[in-house]
């Protein structure tokens, strides 16, 4: 008798990037958690970054650096 486990592959996806520019982010940003992973939102709460799996949080931060936000709220 031969026994199948299951196992769930990791991984991740990835949209097609939307390039914003600083005055359009705002200069403070924040920083909110998602079903599977995070999100950047601008100060009037539209998403500028969504990234997906484990190192999203990190990949959101680095890219309010990029656009130059002075602050991240989380």
């Amino acid at each position: 008798m031969t026994v199948y486990a299951h196992r769930v592959a990791a991984f991740e996806m990835r949209a097609a990037e939307q390039p914003r520019s600083v005055a359009a982010s705002g200069r403070q940003m924040m920083l909110a958690p998602t079903e599977d992973g995070w999100s950047l939102l601008s100060e009037d709460g539209v998403v500028v970054f969504r990234g997906l799996g484990v190192g999203s949080r990190r990949e959101c931060l680095a890219r309010a650096r990029a656009l130059g936000a002075l602050s991240v709220r989380g």
